[in-house]
């Protein structure tokens, strides 16, 4: 059985990724975002806004949500107990070519590993002229023994001066609880903000 919700107990199943330095890369591109994710690790490594760009200038960048260069690994599995041996998964991806367009109303791609006796696929789901997209977690034991603990799925994206909000913009960690979502200040996020947070995340003006 897993369970989502996290306890302060659970400080060790932070997620790690094996190493990806030789791993294929994968580039899902529609009509208003490019994405691209390591294939070994199943996790999304680079995220860019087609419709913005970080000036007005013809040759500006687009606006950049995770850079590859900075080596973040998000949308990750990790976990506790039983589970914790899925941090050490290394995937392999159904799809044939390294560029995707998705030109029809949706496109689906998975990504497959085995890891000690648990079968595990992430599904991701992308849609034509959408920003939201899917993500299916299907978790199988393949063993004859029960299995238990925790897992995770982290969105990742650290705290940067640089990209600090201002009175008119909220920028920094957010949590859902109680069928409230509240955001808390960076100075204050130690604090025990509640025990009965459902998930957390991080929020800019994008």
């Amino acid at each position: 059985s897993a369970d989502s919700v996290v306890s302060s107990d659970d400080i060790d199943v932070l997620p790690t990724v094996p190493n990806q330095d030789n791993s294929r890369y994968i580039t899902v591109e529609n009509d208003v975002y490019s994405a691209v994710f390591s294939e070994v690790t199943a996790s999304l490594v680079d995220l860019k806004l087609k419709k913005y760009k970080e000036s007005t200038s013809s040759e500006s960048e687009y606006v950049s949500l995770l850079d590859i260069n900075k080596k973040i690994n998000s949308l990750v599995l990790s976990g506790s107990k039983d589970f914790s041996v899925i941090g050490e998964a290394t995937y392999k991806v159904s799809e044939n070519s390294d560029n995707i367009v998705v030109n029809k109303e949706k496109f689906e791609i998975s990504f497959i590993s085995v890891v000690d006796k648990i079968q595990i696929i992430k599904k991701f789901v992308f849609y034509q002229d959408k920003y939201d997209f899917d993500c299916n977690i299907e978790l199988k034991n393949i063993s004859d023994a029960s299995i238990n603990g925790k897992v995770i799925l982290s969105l990742s994206n650290f705290w940067s001066e640089e990209t600090k909000g201002n009175r008119l913009e909220f920028v920094g960690p957010v949590y859902f609880s109680e069928d409230e979502l509240t955001t808390v200040d960076v100075e204050d996020i130690n604090s025990d903000v509640s025990s009965q947070v459902i998930w957390s995340g991080y929020e800019n003006k994008y």
